[in-house]
């Protein structure tokens, strides 16, 4: 009796954990389309899978894990490793690995985390995760999946204000640079949307997260707030679907900092994120005859025209040079020497002069230099001896290279020796150029 009972009791609690691929049913929401990094495209869903020349979907080389009932296929976000795809559930960031006809669970968190609105992506062979909302709080963490230990692990957080986060935004990655467009920040303290300027980045070679100033106004194509089934990225590009239903697809090299239109052969009414292989781009649309249902179908595209958007970034760098011309020029005029009356200018700072400087001031600006005899012979009005006059002089340098250097934080002259004669001496003017010469006689 207590053999059939554990048997019971084991039998459903494997029927739990494994569920029987005949409980899902292939419809558009229960699907997801993917694609290899060797651009080889899938369907997955509940009734297995099937490639773009298949007709019948082929079921699992395993029964599915119970964690998947109740989950729509295309609200997984995918990331590719070779020919492995990988799965993540928007309800906690459970992965799903699809090798080789098996669909398994490799990850081994015990609680969900706050992973819902994030996005997926790959960079040198490993899983990422940007974004992600929970417990009543948005983030702009990234993280890395650790393979080994089945967990993902914090790398950064992309916003330093740890009380924004990332709410409808697209995310792309170019030359190990991972880029995250949103147009407003979601604040968790007021609940309220913060406008944003800044694009937010990730330099993987530095391991250093950053931002950079981004007018979006000038972009309006980038819309984060689009849905999925209208924006996507591929190999380090942003496209964009010009609404539901359109003839027009949009392509942002964020490198080139250029714009091409594409034109469609006919309006796409996409129903999943479009997979775009060369000059074709792949989506999921309804079956009209059965709304259960859901086809692949292709759209050839042809390039319409090419916007470049370099002018308009030249043009604000050439406003902006204009600027710094003027800003330099302004500083540099507000730098020069000059002397009215009894005050040496540099700039908008000032010194006094006493008589005796002020001479010494004159004197060295007319001729570039001024002789120690000149000074002496300026303090020998009162008929004193050399000795105190000679003092006097030094006492007047002193003071005077003092205030200079003090209020100035430069040296406009120096002390050179007299080749003729060593024991006399000249002080000679350091910038000349920057001395303005209209002084009061």
């Amino acid at each position: 009796m207590i053999n059939y009972i554990v048997f019971i009791f084991l039998f459903y609690f494997n029927l739990q954990d494994q569920i029987s691929q005949n409980n899902f049913e292939y419809t558009i929401s229960n699907s997801r389309l993917v694609k290899t990094q060797t651009n080889k495209i899938l369907i997955l869903s509940g009734a297995g899978y099937k490639t773009i020349s298949d007709t019948l979907f082929t079921p699992y080389n395993n029964s599915i894990d119970a964690s998947l009932f109740n989950l729509n296929f295309e609200d997984f976000n995918y990331g590719s490793i070779g020919e492995q795809i990988y799965l993540v559930s928007p309800r906690g960031g459970i992965v799903y690995e699809f090798k080789e006809g098996f669909l398994n669970r490799v990850d081994s968190l015990s609680v969900s985390m706050p992973y819902l609105s994030s996005e997926i992506f790959v960079y040198d062979k490993s899983l990422y995760l940007v974004g992600g909302y929970g417990a009543f709080s948005f983030t702009s963490q990234l993280l890395k999946f650790d393979f080994a230990m089945g967990k993902w692990s914090l790398v950064t957080n992309l916003i330093k204000d740890e009380s924004l986060g990332f709410g409808y935004f697209t995310s792309v990655i170019k030359n190990d640079i991972l880029y995250v467009f949103d147009t407003e920040l979601e604040n968790n303290l007021t609940g309220e949307k913060t406008s944003n300027d800044r694009l937010f980045t990730y330099d993987f070679v530095k391991s250093k997260a950053g931002s950079i100033k981004f007018n979006y106004s000038n972009f309006d194509f980038i819309k984060p707030n689009d849905s999925k089934n209208n924006t996507f990225s591929d190999n380090g590009k942003l496209y964009f679907l010009a609404g539901y239903s359109t003839f027009d697809l949009l392509e942002f090299d964020f490198d080139k900092n250029e714009l091409q239109i594409f034109d469609l052969q006919t309006s796409v009414q996409s129903r999943s994120t479009p997979i775009k292989i060369e000059n074709e781009i792949y989506t999921l649309v309804d079956n009209i005859l059965d709304p259960r249902l859901a086809y692949l179908r292709r759209y050839p595209i042809e390039l319409r025209e090419t916007n470049s958007l370099k002018p308009f970034l030249t043009f604000k760098i050439f406003i902006g040079l204009i600027i710094l011309f003027f800003i330099l020029a302004y500083v540099l005029r507000k730098k020069k020497f000059s002397l009215k009356k009894s005050k040496l200018y540099y700039g908008s700072n000032f010194i006094s002069l006493d008589r005796a400087e002020l001479f010494f001031m004159k004197t060295i600006i007319k001729n570039r230099e001024i002789t120690n005899s000149e000074i002496i012979s300026y303090f020998n009005q009162d008929n004193k001896t050399l000795d105190l006059n000679i003092k006097r002089k030094n006492k007047m340098i002193r003071q005077l290279t003092y205030k200079v250097q003090d209020n100035f934080n430069v040296s406009l002259f120096k002390k050179i020796k007299n080749d003729s004669d060593k024991r006399q001496g000249s002080y000679l003017l350091i910038h000349p150029i920057l001395i303005n010469k209209k002084f009061d006689q």
